[in-house]
């Protein structure tokens, strides 16, 4: 019993951190990578779900059935030799003396004998490798997962820390994120829209910004900014609703009276908005439920989300984690002073255990990889994809130039 309690917390601790990694907690963004996220999302769900236990139950009972196979066709082997099939009739019979006499006669034989006994009885159960495999799983993938993002930060000891990738060039230079791009995901500060019933059609909803601090071109901002409900936020004409946003840092004060962060920001905007289409027929479609939120609430949380998510794309995720998997199994799993002398039956089953938790662990970490790499892979590809448009022009009429200069250029660019 304790043990599957044991079993279940190192699962449902996995399963968690699984569940944050594939960023199924951004079900309601439908734009950009997460389309190809939800594309992926039943398959993926169904292995952390369901083929992540049988997978590895299933990898850990194929190799304890080997092991237990080699080692009755040993002890068979064993039986069937004139020395132990002696020594075996005596201790049937219960006969002291022969059992003495054999022990001392063939005492290298016998001795190996109860020692292929003793491991086929005490033959390593799931239970007890089962949780290590789903700690180690969780502690691998945590090590490189940051905020969305994979950090190629390449392991290497308790000492040091880090190594960074040299291969003996005069100089070289490196950073944190040298084999990723950085992608500032900024570029939809148009309205955002949407529609609502009616009872002579339908409304429409835009989120639009009065004010935008932002910087240029794909340098990073130094203060976060965000989405808060401006003043006086709504105006509303026949069949449009407009709801205006300033797009800047919070000032002193705002963090405790509106929120620390984009989600208190839009808990904070829902009732100044409700307040302000109180006399509007509108407000009874956007209090209307739409899932586990109302139509309001889910389409703020989209519209804020489309400009705040700034990522990473590793360049080469399935192969750096390969090779970080790798090190971690030389590091952490496989204890190379236990390697070194084979004095008891209980080494030998630890060492034998090492190695079931090695190979499981590293096939089950592959396949998480795979997936991984793939949504990684297909992003790396949009990114990289030569854009079409190779050059652009602009082309004015004279007459739209006379307020900026003088007639006779006018009168000489007519001619």
């Amino acid at each position: 019993m304790k043990s599957e309690i044991i079993i279940s917390e190192a699962l449902q601790t996995l399963k968690d951190f699984l569940t944050k990694l594939f960023q199924f907690k951004s079900a309601d963004l439908d734009f950009g990578i997460y389309k190809i996220l939800h594309y992926k999302k039943a398959e993926v769900e169904e292995f952390i779900n369901k083929l992540l236990t049988e997978k590895v139950r299933e990898q850990l009972n194929i190799l304890a059935t080997v092991e237990n196979e080699k080692l009755n066709t040993q002890v068979q082997e064993l039986e069937k030799s004139v020395n132990i099939s002696k020594y075996l009739e005596a201790v049937k019979k219960n006969d002291a003396g022969r059992i003495a006499i054999y022990e001392e006669d063939f005492e290298t034989d016998i001795t190996h004998y109860k020692s292929l006994k003793s491991q086929l009885e005490h033959q390593i159960s799931t239970n007890n490798a089962e949780p290590l495999i789903y700690n180690h799983l969780t502690i691998f993938f945590s090590r490189y997962y940051d905020k969305g993002d994979f950090v190629s930060k390449r392991r290497y000891g308790k000492s040091e820390k880090y190594v960074v990738p040299y291969n003996g060039e005069e100089t070289y230079f490196h950073w944190a994120n040298a084999d990723q791009y950085y992608i500032k995901s900024s570029e939809l500060f148009r309205k955002y829209s949407f529609k609502v019933p009616s009872s002579t059609g339908h409304w429409n909803v835009h989120f639009k910004l009065r004010e935008l601090q932002e910087e240029n071109g794909n340098t990073k901002s130094e203060n976060n900014k965000f989405f808060v409900i401006a003043d006086n936020p709504v105006e509303t004409e026949e069949d449009e609703v407009n709801i205006f946003f300033e797009y800047r840092a919070l000032v002193n004060g705002e963090k405790e009276s509106k929120g620390k962060n984009q989600e208190e920001l839009n808990d904070y905007a829902i009732p100044v908005i409700t307040k302000a289409l109180a006399k509007h027929f509108v407000l009874a479609e956007l209090n209307k439920s739409a899932g586990d939120k109302t139509k309001l609430a889910k389409e703020l949380n989209r519209y804020t989300a489309r400009n705040k998510y700034d990522f990473f794309i590793h360049k080469d995720l399935k192969g750096f984690l390969t090779r970080e998997l790798d090190f971690y199994i030389k590091s952490e799993l496989l204890k190379l002073d236990d390697l070194t002398v084979f004095d008891t039956v209980t080494h030998y089953e630890k060492i034998k255990l090492q190695f079931n938790i090695v190979k499981t662990f590293k096939n089950i970490a592959s396949t998480i990889i795979d997936f991984i790499s793939q949504v990684e892979d297909f992003q790396k590809k949009l990114w990289e994809k030569k854009k079409f448009v190779i050059s652009t022009d602009y082309v004015i009429t004279p007459d739209k130039l006379a307020a900026f200069t003088s007639d006779e250029f006018t009168i000489a660019s007519a001619k």
